[in-house]
């Protein structure tokens, strides 16, 4: 499949692996790490091709409760085949307000190793989102 041409959507992804550390809590840090590998089906934007492929994938997740009213999380997918690597790291920073209103503080990076030409294979987005959660604060 052409440079370019491939787009995120439609895909469909299949797949199965293992999870370790899934959510073991231990001084309000919070892990989970994951392999596993699967098939991606792409279809290019303009022409329709559809492309196949195997992929290996390795989800991380770390948390952080830094107090009752403040949590730090990171993320971080890579998933790997033929045709392209990607990378994608999240940081965020969530902060009680008052009451059910929090504030989401979030950057992320997103990489990938075959991109059309002229274009930058590194992304970054910054994000500050507030929120309000339903139910008990």
């Amino acid at each position: 499949m052409g440079k370019g041409l491939v787009r995120g959507h439609p895909r469909a992804d299949v797949g199965g692996g293992r999870l370790w550390a899934p959510g073991a809590r231990r001084g309000g840090h919070a892990p989970n790490l994951a392999i596993g590998a699967g098939a991606r089906r792409t279809r290019a934007n303009v022409t329709g091709e559809q492309a196949d492929e195997f992929v290996f994938r390795g989800p991380a997740e770390y948390g952080w409760t830094l107090s009752p009213t403040s949590q730090f999380e990171q993320s971080l997918k890579i998933e790997s085949g033929a045709a392209n690597t990607s990378a994608e790291s999240a940081s965020a920073f969530k902060l009680a307000i008052v009451g059910n209103l929090f504030a989401t503080l979030l950057y992320t990076v997103k990489h990938n190793t075959d991109v059309p030409a002229g274009t930058e294979r590194t992304d970054t987005f910054s994000a500050v989102n507030p929120s309000y959660s339903f139910g008990k604060p």
